[in-house]
């Protein structure tokens, strides 16, 4: 009883606090595909530590059956045939199939706490993967801010040198008409006179 005690506890308080962390990560993850594996990840996790505490409870049940078995089983007037070697040899037996699935269970546990830290290292990898995709969307969104910026100021510039060439032409046309009209007007008055 004492293992199987120390291997549901080693249970909980290996594979929950890993079940959180995982629902954490679930939350930071924004990518489909990812979020979808690490879902899934989860839910075998869980599945595989729904397992493990099932076989705890069911080889707990098993002793304690077997402990009620032996209770009743020592009320009971001993038969002709069952001596204390037979009793002893079959609680030895039930024993040893406990110690076994307790180490079936650990074996799991190991296997699954090795699973989980696989994961849990794909998950960083990924989130760091995101950190640097964040920081070069970041990084694109200052310089589109200073493209911006530039091309403002080249339309800007664009637009008053538009509207000096304008001015100009139209100071220039304003000339070449003062002239023709100086030539055309100016010498028809200077010859009548």
């Amino acid at each position: 009883m004492k293992t199987l005690d120390k291997v549901e506890a080693e249970v909980k308080g290996v594979l929950d606090p890993r079940l959180r962390q995982y629902q954490m990560n679930l939350l930071s993850i924004s990518d489909e595909k990812e979020e979808a594996a690490g879902k899934k990840a989860y839910e075998e996790f869980a599945k595989r530590k729904e397992d493990a505490m099932a076989e705890v409870a069911k080889r707990r049940n098993e002793l304690t059956g077997v402990n009620s078995a032996a209770a009743e089983e020592s009320k009971k007037p001993k038969g002709p045939g069952a001596t204390l070697q037979q009793i002893d040899a079959h609680g030895t037996d039930v024993q040893n199939k406990s110690v076994d699935a307790a180490l079936r269970i650990q074996r799991t546990l190991a296997e699954d706490k090795k699973t989980a830290d696989n994961i849990i290292v794909k998950i960083e990898e990924n989130t760091e993967k995101l950190l640097v995709i964040e920081d070069a969307r970041e990084q694109m969104d200052s310089t589109m801010g200073r493209v911006k910026k530039h091309i403002n100021f080249f339309m800007r510039s664009l637009a008053s040198d538009k509207l000096m060439m304008c001015l100009i032409f139209t100071a220039l046309i304003g000339i070449v008409v003062a002239v023709v009209c100086y030539f055309i007007f100016g010498s028809s008055s200077s010859s009548s006179d």
